[in-house]
């Protein structure tokens, strides 16, 4: 990596912490993940109505590419979770724990951070991975108790 390149976190935190774009919000995760089931359900029946089944030995599943769109759904929920983490960040700092930050903050990481006017918050949400199901329940959960929830998602 250059030394003059932005870390990828300070990347995220400044293009999709932007206030004037505002994207980094549950708004725009269900705003994706519906457009993302319009498109998925026109391909089908496109793809299905264009099919000619009578040289077939086995039920047709649909093309592949309407499998990726799994792979979609699970971005647009890592979307919203990474968007509720950046809130707990932000409205609830007293939340976080230090390994939210391990290895995610070095000095030059928060200088550059700093240089582009992003967020604390939005570059921890920016460093969280949730690729798990129970990386995405982690926050959840780590969300609700801190508006007083006392139940695990």
């Amino acid at each position: 990596m250059a030394e003059d390149s932005l870390h990828p976190n300070v990347v995220f935190a400044t293009k999709f912490g932007d206030p004037t774009g505002d994207y980094l919000n549950a708004f725009t995760a269900l705003v994706r993940i519906d457009g993302l089931n319009e498109d998925a359900s026109r391909l089908e029946t496109i793809l299905t109505d264009l099919r000619d089944n009578s040289d077939t030995w086995s039920p047709w599943h649909g093309a592949d590419i309407i499998s990726y769109y799994a792979v979609g759904h699970v971005t647009c929920l890592e979307w919203h979770a990474r968007s509720r983490f950046a809130d707990l960040a932000t409205f609830a700092p007293s939340a976080l724990k230090s390994e939210d930050l391990k290895g995610q903050v070095s000095e030059k990481v928060m200088i550059q951070l700093l240089t582009q006017g992003a967020s604390v918050a939005n570059l921890v949400s920016a460093a969280t991975s949730v690729g798990s199901l129970s990386k995405y329940m982690g926050v959840f959960n780590r969300v609700i108790k801190s508006v007083g929830g006392t139940r695990d998602a």
